[in-house]
């Protein structure tokens, strides 16, 4: 019996493990889809101001 609530006590840690490395890389995920989404704004700024500069110089 001791084998069985060993296993299940096993069990249970690794499960928690587990629900806190997914939280970890979906926490992880969204940091890098936000710093993609900035970068897509930055680079539309960036765009912006060429053209802006371009527009300029004629």
């Amino acid at each position: 019996m001791s084998n069985i609530a060993n296993l299940t006590s096993e069990l249970d840690r690794i499960s928690q493990q587990v629900e806190g490395d997914r939280a970890m890389l979906t926490s992880g995920i969204q940091v890098i889809a936000d710093m993609a989404a900035e970068m897509r704004s930055l680079r539309v700024d960036h765009d912006r101001v060429i053209q802006h500069l371009c527009s300029e110089e004629r």
